[in-house]
């Protein structure tokens, strides 16, 4: 007697909670004790996002309840706002040289890490140029959602600047028109030490033969964690979930003096609710660039995207 036995090509195992066993549960997201959503349910049971350490460090730290909030109120920079116009003009000059920049890369190197090592140490100054400012528990500084950054947009110039001055690991995600882009960035950053950073732009056009980025035109509420694994251990270098709707969210702590990209892991949340077409665009799109789709992971229930870049 022949019997003709079904075979199911399951999305998980039935019989467990993590699948792939990298710390996120298939069925349901993971919650902090007091039943906060702490880490997404795993839109890719079959890939892992992350491993099981970071996971259960990051539930840990939740449930710890280290998580600034809010700025220092009497921590802000007075740098904020930028003529739109004259900073159009200004990318527009800069981009001219962008050839000439990535010829001599490797003497530009040599003069900017130079230059780093004899700035060691001032962050106060840095800091305050950038315009950032630190939280209210001083564990991280933080970009502003009104800040001269804004006027300036984004290209990839400014990261082959990132590549030839520092020690920096970059990634983005095009949404599947090629309208918007997830951006994100963690490392070395100068005198300000070890940070991470994911900001959301909109394509505006070509610049001297690059593509230009402007900021978005609204905010959304962002979630931003840094950890830093040595030995097998994380720690977290720094958590930051402002009240504060962001365009671009960022954290860089000075403490954390050994700052090596390829040991960081960084956990974003990106909450799209507001713009669902953003959140949809994004999700089916395949235009990554140095990042992989495993580092995103899509949280249908919230509309919103959450990094896990190790």
């Amino acid at each position: 007697m022949e019997y003709n036995i079904p075979v199911y090509n399951y999305n998980s195992d039935p019989t467990k909670t993590d699948t792939d066993d990298d710390g996120l549960f298939d069925g349901m997201p993971r919650y902090t004790k007091d039943d906060k959503v702490a880490a997404p349910k795993d839109s890719q049971p079959k890939v892992k996002n992350g491993n099981p350490l970071i996971w259960q460090t990051h539930v840990n730290n939740k449930n710890n309840n280290i998580m600034p909030q809010h700025y220092n109120s009497g921590d802000w920079s007075s740098l904020s706002g930028f003529d739109k116009k004259t900073a159009d003009e200004l990318v527009k000059l800069l981009l001219k040289f962008r050839n000439t920049i990535n010829n001599n890369s490797k003497t530009l190197r040599t003069g900017a890490l130079a230059i780093k090592y004899m700035c060691e140490g001032d962050t106060v100054l840095g800091a305050y140029i950038l315009n950032f400012v630190r939280d209210d528990q001083n564990m991280a500084y933080h970009s502003q959602p009104d800040t001269w950054q804004r006027s300036f947009g984004y290209n990839d110039l400014y990261d082959d600047v990132f590549r030839i001055g520092s020690y920096m690991n970059m990634g983005k995600l095009e949404d599947n028109k090629r309208d918007y882009v997830l951006w994100m960035w963690k490392g070395d950053y100068w005198n300000l030490q070890s940070g991470t950073e994911i900001g959301l732009y909109r394509y505006k056009g070509i610049y001297s033969g690059t593509e230009q980025y402007d900021v978005v035109d609204f905010e959304v509420p962002m979630k931003l964690y840094l950890y830093y694994n040595e030995d097998g251990s994380y720690s977290n270098v720094f958590s930051w979930e402002p009240t504060d709707a962001q365009w671009w969210i960022t954290g860089f702590n000075p403490d954390y003096r050994e700052a090596n990209p390829s040991k960081m892991t960084t956990i974003g949340k990106i909450d799209l609710s507001a713009h669902e077409d953003i959140y949809h665009g994004l999700k089916v799109s395949e235009t990554y660039k140095d990042i992989k789709p495993s580092n995103l992971l899509f949280d249908d229930s919230s509309k919103s995207v959450w990094v896990i870049w190790n």
